[in-house]
């Protein structure tokens, strides 16, 4: 759990601290008039695959931790098997 808000809050920390101008309304609170033209991004065949890259990473990474999660609350606290048996009583099954 401590990881995990430590992950939210250095993502919201980033986030913060970011001073790049990402679109055209930021341009135009910035400068106070509108932008004459904007310069859209292109992204090549490199930058698509690192993108592509990180996404793998993030997903692949998620379902780790998920497993991770799922296995350490079975060793640590209690089997999978007797939640599950605790949650269906609860519910009323």
């Amino acid at each position: 759990m401590l990881a995990l808000a430590l992950a939210v809050g250095i993502a919201v920390l980033l986030e913060v601290i970011d001073q790049r101008i990402h679109s055209r309304n930021e341009v135009a609170s910035l400068l106070a008039v509108p932008p004459l033209a904007v310069i859209p991004w292109i992204e090549n065949a490199r930058q698509r695959a690192a993108r592509l890259r990180r996404q793998r990473l993030a997903i692949y990474g998620s379902l780790a931790s998920f497993v991770l999660v799922i296995v350490a609350i079975h060793l640590l606290y209690r089997p999978l098997d007797v939640l599950w048996t605790i949650a269906l009583r609860r519910l009323g099954s």
